[in-house]
């Protein structure tokens, strides 16, 4: 399926792409070769909001336009932890972490 985002966990030993069949895969970068995958949100036809992918810490945050949410992702164990309903459609999901600040 064709890839929509894709991006490295923080330790740079796998490598996930979200793809347009709404499958999360996690791909060992040194051989190149698939590790799992899940089906987490609907396909994506051309023309309609896509769905996004975020990295963080341990997490993966993908947008669901069709059903208003953001699925959440735990890396280390490679499931879904969850479901976040954002209403809408969205279409576009950036993770930040900041570092070296205590509350």
């Amino acid at each position: 399926a064709l890839p929509l985002r894709f991006g490295f966990d923080r330790e740079g030993e796998a490598l996930y792409a979200l793809t347009a069949d709404g499958a999360l895969h996690r791909i060992d970068p040194g051989t190149r070769r698939p590790l799992g995958s899940l089906p987490l949100v609907e396909a994506w036809a051309l023309g309609e909001t896509r769905p996004d992918l975020a990295l963080g810490p341990g997490r993966a945050y993908l947008t669901n336009p069709k059903r208003g949410e953001v699925v959440v992702v735990g890396l280390e164990a490679f499931r879904e932890l969850g479901r976040i309903p954002v209403g809408g459609r969205p279409g576009w999901i950036v993770a930040l972490a900041v570092h070296g600040i205590e509350h």
